[in-house]
């Protein structure tokens, strides 16, 4: 097995440039990597085959903690965006509240929280296939609330570009 130090000279700006590639930002980019840094000494030993996919993997579940822990310096920032950008957070919060208790909750720990499936899975005890299918669901209701208040402009992919009458 190799030792911290080898693997950190043959990895570190390999994973250094995957991060930057995530994040943008110079200053978050030296975070992660401490925490990443961290996170291989302490669990090196425990580490047999496939290096470099375990490295990765390291790595970007790092880069989802911080995006975790910094949740309200999103939602900060989010508040400084301008309302025309943003005319369908006005409209998602009532609607939400239309929904039922386990569809705000699977919607809100995916889409908001952004855990994974398996992640919920685990937290709701029920199976990943269970999980995706609520959450189809709960998109299903939400859309049907959202698409029912006012006409939306759509690119050609279909995504909401925009909106033509104000949400009630």
């Amino acid at each position: 097995m190799n030792s911290f130090e080898d693997i950190w000279k043959k990895y570190e700006s390999e994973l250094s440039a995957f991060v930057l590639s995530r994040v943008k930002d110079q200053e978050v980019q030296k975070e992660i990597m401490q925490e990443v840094a961290i996170k291989i000494f302490t669990s090196l030993y425990s580490q047999k085959k496939h290096l470099r996919g375990w490295l990765y993997t390291l790595t970007k579940n790092t880069i989802n903690d911080y995006y975790r822990k910094n949740k309200l310096l999103l939602l900060v920032l989010e508040e400084e965006k301008e309302p025309e950008e943003y005319f369908l957070l006005e409209c998602l919060q009532p609607m939400m509240q239309k929904l039922s208790r386990e569809e705000q909750d699977i919607l809100d720990l995916i889409q908001i929280k952004q855990f994974s499936l398996k992640e919920v899975a685990k937290e709701k005890r029920l199976s990943p296939s269970a999980v995706k299918s609520r959450l189809f669901r709960a998109k299903k209701s939400l859309a049907k609330y959202l698409f029912s208040c006012c006409d939306y402009e759509r690119n050609t992919k279909g995504e909401v570009i925009g909106c033509l009458g104000k949400c009630e």
